[in-house]
């Protein structure tokens, strides 16, 4: 059964990972309308996914 830390922290990935999704879409249309890609967007897709990613991985380990 999945303790309440669990869960917080799944939904935290989850936000994470939407944020990651965001700042991704963000670059893509940065890309179509203007032709370049601006750095910061990259940053931010792969902070917020690497974070989602090390507490998904954290809820794995603890259900092993």
């Amino acid at each position: 059964m999945a303790s309440d830390r669990d869960i917080l922290d799944v939904d935290e990935a989850h936000r994470h990972c939407e944020a990651g999704l965001k700042a991704l879409e963000a670059a893509k249309r940065a890309a179509r309308e203007s032709g370049e890609i601006y750095p910061t967007h990259l940053h931010l897709a792969s902070l917020e996914l690497t974070h989602a990613v090390e507490l998904a991985l954290k809820v794995a380990l603890r259900n092993q």
